[in-house]
Protein backbone atom coordinates (compact mmCIF):
# COMPACT_ATOMS: atom_id res chain seq x y z
CA UNK A 1 0.00 0.00 0.00
CA UNK A 2 1.20 3.26 -0.34
CA UNK A 3 0.12 6.40 1.85
CA UNK A 4 -0.05 9.86 0.20
CA UNK A 5 -0.41 12.64 2.20
CA UNK A 6 -0.98 16.15 0.32
CA UNK A 7 -0.79 19.03 2.82
CA UNK A 8 -3.05 22.39 3.28
CA UNK A 9 -3.58 23.69 0.40
CA UNK A 10 -4.47 27.17 -0.06
CA UNK A 11 -6.88 27.34 -3.02
CA UNK A 12 -8.05 24.50 -5.18
CA UNK A 13 -10.50 24.78 -7.44
CA UNK A 14 -12.43 21.91 -7.88
CA UNK A 15 -15.74 20.85 -10.13
CA UNK A 16 -15.27 23.80 -13.08
CA UNK A 17 -18.38 22.57 -15.14
CA UNK A 18 -21.64 23.03 -16.44
CA UNK A 19 -24.95 22.73 -14.52
CA UNK A 20 -28.54 22.85 -14.92
CA UNK A 21 -30.83 22.95 -12.49
CA UNK A 22 -34.82 22.98 -11.91
CA UNK A 23 -36.94 22.20 -9.01
CA UNK A 24 -38.20 23.50 -5.66
CA UNK A 25 -36.97 23.62 -1.84
CA UNK A 26 -39.38 23.66 0.90
CA UNK A 27 -42.72 24.16 -2.05
CA UNK A 28 -41.48 28.21 -1.61
CA UNK A 29 -38.76 28.30 -3.69
CA UNK A 30 -37.87 27.69 -7.13
CA UNK A 31 -34.67 26.11 -8.16
CA UNK A 32 -33.72 27.38 -11.55
CA UNK A 33 -30.50 28.09 -13.40
CA UNK A 34 -28.16 26.57 -16.05
CA UNK A 35 -24.70 27.81 -16.75
CA UNK A 36 -20.87 27.13 -15.43
CA UNK A 37 -20.40 25.85 -11.81
CA UNK A 38 -17.35 26.60 -9.92
CA UNK A 39 -16.76 25.81 -6.42
CA UNK A 40 -13.59 26.44 -4.63
CA UNK A 41 -12.17 24.78 -1.34
CA UNK A 42 -9.79 26.33 0.71
CA UNK A 43 -7.22 25.38 2.98
CA UNK A 44 -7.91 21.74 2.42
CA UNK A 45 -6.20 19.02 3.83
CA UNK A 46 -6.40 15.29 1.61
CA UNK A 47 -4.84 12.13 2.86
CA UNK A 48 -5.62 9.22 0.98
CA UNK A 49 -3.73 5.47 0.63
CA UNK A 50 -3.98 2.64 -1.40
CA UNK A 51 -2.96 -0.81 -2.06
CA UNK A 52 -1.83 -2.30 -5.35
CA UNK A 53 -1.83 -6.13 -5.88
CA UNK A 54 -0.69 -8.04 -8.94
CA UNK A 55 -3.89 -9.91 -10.19
CA UNK A 56 -2.22 -12.11 -12.74
CA UNK A 57 -0.08 -9.92 -15.16
CA UNK A 58 -1.53 -6.08 -14.24
CA UNK A 59 -1.43 -4.24 -10.62
CA UNK A 60 -5.04 -3.94 -9.48
CA UNK A 61 -5.77 -1.56 -6.94
CA UNK A 62 -7.91 -3.53 -4.21
CA UNK A 63 -7.88 -1.03 -1.48
CA UNK A 64 -8.63 2.75 -0.87
CA UNK A 65 -8.21 4.74 2.37
CA UNK A 66 -9.16 7.97 1.80
CA UNK A 67 -10.07 11.92 3.96
CA UNK A 68 -10.15 14.83 4.00
CA UNK A 69 -10.81 18.32 5.60
CA UNK A 70 -12.16 21.35 4.31
CA UNK A 71 -11.88 24.80 6.21
CA UNK A 72 -13.84 26.97 3.54
CA UNK A 73 -15.86 26.36 0.90
CA UNK A 74 -17.24 28.77 -2.26
CA UNK A 75 -19.83 28.22 -4.74
CA UNK A 76 -20.67 30.21 -7.81
CA UNK A 77 -23.53 29.08 -10.00
CA UNK A 78 -23.96 30.45 -13.00
CA UNK A 79 -27.16 32.15 -13.76
CA UNK A 80 -28.85 30.53 -10.68
CA UNK A 81 -32.21 31.91 -9.09
CA UNK A 82 -31.48 33.51 -6.08
CA UNK A 83 -31.06 31.67 -3.10
CA UNK A 84 -28.66 29.02 -4.07
CA UNK A 85 -25.53 30.70 -4.16
CA UNK A 86 -26.34 32.31 -0.62
CA UNK A 87 -27.23 29.50 0.61
CA UNK A 88 -24.30 27.12 -0.90
CA UNK A 89 -21.78 29.64 0.70
CA UNK A 90 -23.31 29.80 4.22
CA UNK A 91 -24.17 26.15 4.72
CA UNK A 92 -21.86 24.30 1.91
CA UNK A 93 -19.53 23.43 4.52
CA UNK A 94 -22.17 22.25 6.89
CA UNK A 95 -23.58 20.02 4.16
CA UNK A 96 -20.35 18.79 3.01
CA UNK A 97 -19.57 17.70 6.69
CA UNK A 98 -22.52 16.10 6.98
CA UNK A 99 -22.64 13.76 4.32
CA UNK A 100 -18.89 13.16 4.28
CA UNK A 101 -18.70 9.27 5.09
CA UNK A 102 -20.54 9.31 1.82
CA UNK A 103 -18.93 11.64 -0.19
CA UNK A 104 -15.97 9.61 0.94
CA UNK A 105 -17.36 6.42 -0.19
CA UNK A 106 -19.01 7.27 -3.65
CA UNK A 107 -15.62 9.02 -4.22
CA UNK A 108 -14.05 6.20 -3.10
CA UNK A 109 -14.98 3.46 -5.07
CA UNK A 110 -15.02 5.63 -8.27
CA UNK A 111 -11.28 6.26 -7.51
CA UNK A 112 -10.54 2.57 -7.23
CA UNK A 113 -12.67 2.48 -10.62
CA UNK A 114 -10.59 5.00 -12.25
CA UNK A 115 -7.00 3.86 -11.00
CA UNK A 116 -7.92 0.62 -12.21
CA UNK A 117 -8.95 1.17 -16.08
CA UNK A 118 -5.50 3.51 -16.14
CA UNK A 119 -3.43 1.14 -14.45
CA UNK A 120 -4.66 -1.99 -17.40
CA UNK A 121 -3.25 0.44 -19.88
CA UNK A 122 0.24 0.65 -18.25
CA UNK A 123 3.16 -2.28 -17.93
CA UNK A 124 3.52 -2.98 -13.75
CA UNK A 125 6.92 -2.62 -14.18
CA UNK A 126 6.71 1.34 -14.89
CA UNK A 127 3.58 1.51 -12.31
CA UNK A 128 5.62 0.63 -9.50
CA UNK A 129 8.75 2.35 -10.91
CA UNK A 130 6.92 5.24 -11.19
CA UNK A 131 5.14 5.18 -7.13
CA UNK A 132 9.01 4.03 -6.18
CA UNK A 133 10.71 7.66 -7.38
CA UNK A 134 7.74 10.02 -7.51
CA UNK A 135 8.15 13.47 -6.94
CA UNK A 136 5.44 15.79 -5.80
CA UNK A 137 6.55 18.84 -6.29
CA UNK A 138 3.57 20.22 -7.65
CA UNK A 139 2.30 20.07 -3.72
CA UNK A 140 5.00 21.09 -1.38
CA UNK A 141 5.51 18.83 1.75
CA UNK A 142 3.49 16.02 0.00
CA UNK A 143 4.70 12.71 0.93
CA UNK A 144 4.43 9.26 -0.88
CA UNK A 145 5.16 6.63 1.42
CA UNK A 146 5.47 2.84 0.41
CA UNK A 147 3.31 0.74 3.25
CA UNK A 148 3.56 -2.99 3.99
Amino acid sequence: MYLVVCPVAKTKLIFPDNYKLNGRAYVVYKLRGSGRMNVRVRNTKLVFGFRVNNNGSKPVVDDLQLDYEIESLEVDLENSSWPINKILNTEGLKIMNKHHDNIITQTRTNMIEFINEFLLEMPPERFFAIMETVNCSCLEGTTITPLE
